[in-house]
């Protein structure tokens, strides 16, 4: 879903919130729209 954490989140049908604590769990960073990477 090219990070978009909300569309992410919808198709594999949890909440963003969800998705978001589990994303900084594994230590996973999402790619900002710029370019640059958000740690999570």
């Amino acid at each position: 879903c090219r990070g978009n954490r909300k569309a992410a989140a919808r198709s594999l049908g949890i909440d963003p919130s969800t998705l978001y604590r589990k994303l900084k769990a594994l230590g996973i960073r999402i790619p900002e729209v710029d370019g640059r990477n958000q740690e999570v």
